[in-house]
């Protein structure tokens, strides 16, 4: 037994003598090969005429596999708790945000339904992986999926396998998102002709590697600048922020060109 389980032990066995009465102690105890092990201790003494235990009875079990899930199950809480509070905070950002950029109720309610959809999406994703992380590939397949029409192939996407960690999963998910949803509104994916490129690739520099991301639309309507900064510009730069990289859109007339640049570090890969 450790000797510091020992006083506790013996406090819970004397106190069961004196009350009659069963114990039931848990302690550590080393193997002889050094390993520690958790055990659980219940029984009984048979006590004779001046108090003093004859015998007893009992039942000593390795309780080690159970104390350690019962410690992996309070550590799930706690990252659960972490992640629900800040996936609220990204809720309560994306409603805000689309408040601002909203003409109407309508508007709002319709924008932020899509948002949330689009976050459910990379929650999906992370479950599976038990929110190690996803692979850019599948996070691009998945959020891209809803805005092609039926049949169409509309948006191409290649790169090479790259893992992305969790906050980055979410954060790629909401830029793809909202290049999508202006593509729809006013660029590529708004007529039946249009098309649009997404690709990336990983530099290696001296300072270390970067992801390129590169979104190109073509086959649209003609495309300027927006007179005002929309919540998909604020999104853009927020996540490049984050992930600390930076974003370039490139209003050309033939269709929207946005890159994205970000270091690939523990931010950004799995």
């Amino acid at each position: 037994m450790l000797p510091e389980d020992r006083a506790i032990v013996e406090a819970d066995i004397a106190e069961s003598l004196r009350e009659r009465r069963p114990f039931d102690v848990e302690y550590r105890v080393r193997h002889p090969d050094g390993s520690i092990r958790h055990v659980h201790g219940t029984g009984m003494f048979q006590l004779g005429p001046d108090g003093r235990p004859l015998k007893g009875t009992g039942l000593v079990r390795d309780v080690t596999d159970f104390k350690n899930w019962e410690s992996s199950q309070k550590l799930l809480i706690a990252e659960l708790n972490h992640r629900v509070k800040n996936m609220l905070a990204v809720v309560q950002s994306v409603a805000r945000q689309t408040r601002r950029s909203s003409r109407s109720l309508g508007d709002f309610v319709d924008s932020f339904e899509q948002r949330v959809h689009a976050l459910a999406g990379a929650h999906d994703l992370l479950t599976r992986s038990n929110w190690v992380g996803a692979d850019l590939a599948e996070v691009a397949a998945a959020t891209l999926a809803p805005f092609e029409a039926d049949g169409v192939r509309a948006i191409q996407i290649a790169g090479p396998p790259l893992s992305l960690s969790a906050n980055a999963t979410v954060s790629m998910t909401m830029a793809l998102h909202e290049l999508c949803t202006n593509a729809v509104k006013y660029g590529a994916l708004s007529g039946p002709e249009g098309r649009v490129a997404l690709t990336w690739s990983v530099e290696r520099r001296a300072d270390g590697e970067r992801l390129v991301l590169e979104w190109t639309e073509t086959g649209g309507p003609p495309v300027t600048p927006p007179e005002r900064t929309g919540f998909g510009t604020l999104v853009l730069r927020g996540i490049t922020g984050e992930l600390g990289g930076d974003y370039h859109l490139d209003w050309r007339p033939e269709g929207l060109r946005c890159t994205i640049k970000a270091p690939i570090d523990s931010q950004v890969r799995a």
